[in-house]
C-alpha cells in the first residue's frame, strides 16, 4: 500500500470514530427523534395498523418497562395525531399520577366513561393515587366504584381490604377477602394475616405514622381518626386519644363509645355511662360497653340485651360471643349459656395454630392449612375456613379428605360470592395496572406485634 493511501485509509478511520463519537454524544431527545422517525416511517410503509396504533403500543411498552421519560414523549406526538381514546386516557393519567400531577391525573381518569372496559381499571388507579396521598375516604370510593363496575376486579378488592383493615372494620374487611378468595385461592401469608386480624392483639405501634398521616390528610376521616386514637389509647396516651374524639361530632356513636372508654380508663365510670346512655341503643361499639357495665352491676337482663345487638352485629366477635355467654350463665340459663361459651372457647384454641403458623416451622408445615381450616371451620369462621381448605388442596390435588371438607363446608355454608369467579374475564384489560403494585396489604401480626408484609406502611 502506498502511502498515500494508508493516508487516506488512517484519514477515514478518524472520521469514522468522530462521526460514532458524535452519535454517542447525542442527547435523548435526538435518540427518540431517530426512533420516532422509524416508526414513521415503518406507519407510513404499512397499511396493516394505523400509525397512531402503533404509537401507542410502544407509549405502553416503554411505560410497562418503566422508561416514564420515552412514554411521555411517544404521548405527546399521540396526542397530535389523534383525539385521546380511553386506553389514551387510562395511560396518560397514569402518567401523570407518577408525576403528581394529580389534578391531571384525575381529569384523564375520570373521562373515562363507566361503561368502557377501562372503567375499573381508571377508577383504581385514581383510588391508589388518592392513597399514596393520604385521602383514604376518596381512595375508598374509588375502589368501591371500580367493584361495582367490575366485580372480579381483585386489585380494588385487594386495595379495600388494606383499608378496612387498617381502620378495623372487621366485618367491610372479611367481606373484601371472602370475595377475592373466590376469585383467586389467597396465598399462605395472606390467609394468616386474615385469621391474625380475629385471632391476635393488635400492637399499633407499625401502623400509627401511616393513621396519622391519613387524619393529617382529611380532618374528616373518622375511621382513621378513630383508629389512630385506640391506637394511642393502648400506648397509654389517653390525652392525645381524647383530643383526637374532640373533634368528632358528639353525637358520633363510635366517637361516643370512644369517648367512653377512655373515661372507663381513667376510672371515671359515671362519665361513661352518660356517654353511653346519651347513644344509639342499637350500635354494636356502645352495646358492648353497655354490656361490660351491666356486668359489673350484675344486671344480668341489661348485659344480654346488649350483648345480643352487639353479636348480632358481629357473630365472630370474641368479646360480644363471650359477653352475650357469660350474661346468660350470670341469669342462670346455662343451656342457652353454653354454646355461646363454647363458641368463644373455640376461638381461643385458633391462637395456638396461628401463632405455631407464624413461624418458619409452622409455614413449612403442610399440614397447617387443613388444620387451620378446620379450626376456623369448627369456630365458625367460614369464610377463612374456606380459604385455608383451598388453599390445602392448591398444594396437595390428591387430598381428598380436604376436598371432602370443603365440599361439605360449601353445602352447608354457600358462598356469598358464589359465582363470582365465572365473570372474570379470561383477558382483562387492565394490563397496565400491575396487579402486584399494592399500596397497601392487612397487617400481620407476629408475637403481638404488627409488621408490615410486602411493602411497608
Amino acid at each position: 500500500m502506498t502511502r498515500r493511501r494508508l493516508l487516506r485509509a488512517r484519514a477515514a478511520a478518524v472520521a469514522m470514530e468522530s462521526s460514532i463519537h458524535m452519535m454517542k454524544s447525542r442527547n435523548r431527545q435526538w435518540m427518540f427523534l431517530g426512533a420516532l422517525a422509524v416508526l414513521l416511517a415503518v406507519g407510513l410503509l404499512s397499511s396493516r395498523r394505523p400509525l397512531a396504533d402503533a404509537l401507542y403500543d410502544r407509549a405502553r411498552a416503554e411505560y410497562q418497562a418503566g422508561h416514564q421519560e420515552s412514554a411521555r414523549r411517544y404521548v405527546g406526538v399521540l396526542s397530535v395525531l389523534r383525539r385521546p381514546t380511553p386506553f389514551d386516557r387510562l395511560l396518560r393519567g397514569m402518567l401523570a399520577a407518577s408525576d403528581q400531577r394529580l389534578d391531571e391525573a384525575f381529569a384523564e381518569l375520570a373521562a373515562i366513561p363507566d361503561g368502557h372496559p377501562l372503567a375499573p381499571p381508571a377508577r383504581i388507579v385514581a383510588g391508589q393515587a388518592e392513597l399514596r396521598r393520604g385521602r383514604i375516604r376518596d381512595a375508598e370510593t374509588y375502589f368501591l366504584d371500580a367493584v361495582r363496575l367490575a366485580p372480579y376486579a381483585l386489585q380494588a378488592r385487594r386495595e379495600l381490604a388494606y383499608i378496612y383493615n387498617i381502620q378495623h372494620r372487621q366485618t367491610e374487611m372479611d367481606d373484601q377477602l371472602e370475595a377475592f378468595g373466590e376469585l383467586q385461592t389467597l396465598n399462605f401469608a395472606y390467609v394468616l394475616l386474615w385469621s391474625k386480624t380475629r385471632t391476635v392483639g393488635w400492637s399499633p405501634k407499625a401502623d400509627m405514622p401511616t393513621l396519622r398521616k391519613y387524619v393529617d390528610a382529611d380532618k374528616d376521616d373518622r375511621w382513621s381518626r378513630l383508629a389512630l386514637a385506640e391506637g394511642l389509647r393502648r400506648q397509654d396516651d389517653l390525652d392525645g386519644a381524647q383530643a383526637l374524639m374532640d373533634e368528632l361530632e358528639e353525637s358520633d356513636p363510635e366517637g361516643l363509645a370512644m369517648r367512653a372508654t377512655l373515661a372507663l380508663d381513667r376510672g371515671d365510670f359515671p362519665t361513661a355511662e352518660s356517654l353511653i346512655a346519651s347513644g344509639s341503643r342499637d350500635n354494636p361499639a356502645l352495646a358492648r360497653l353497655r354490656g361490660q357495665l351491666a356486668l359489673r352491676k350484675r344486671d344480668a337482663d341489661a348485659a344480654v340485651e346488649a350483648y345480643r345487638i352487639a353479636y348480632d352485629a358481629d357473630p365472630l366477635d370474641r368479646s360480644s360471643v363471650f359477653g352475650l355467654g357469660t350474661a346468660l350463665h350470670m341469669k342462670g340459663d346455662e343451656t342457652a349459656a353454653a354454646p355461646y361459651l363454647a363458641a368463644a372457647r373455640k376461638q381461643d384454641a385458633l391462637f395456638a395454630i396461628v401463632a405455631y403458623a407464624a413461624t418458619e416451622k409452622g409455614e413449612k408445615d403442610p399440614e397447617v392449612p387443613r388444620k387451620l381450616g378446620l379450626a376456623c371451620a369448627e369456630a365458625g369462621r367460614i369464610p377463612e375456613a374456606r380459604a385455608w381448605l383451598k388453599l390445602a388442596i392448591k398444594n396437595d390435588p390428591l387430598d381428598r379428605s380436604t376436598q371432602q371438607s370443603l365440599y361439605q363446608l360449601d353445602k352447608e355454608h354457600p358462598p356469598q360470592f358464589a359465582g363470582l369467579s365465572r365473570t372474570l374475564p379470561s383477558n382483562s384489560p387492565d394490563g397496565l395496572v400491575q396487579q402486584g403494585s399494592l399500596a397497601g396489604v392487612p397487617r400481620q401480626r407476629k408475637n403481638g406485634s404488627t409488621e408490615p408484609v410486602v411493602s411497608p406502611r
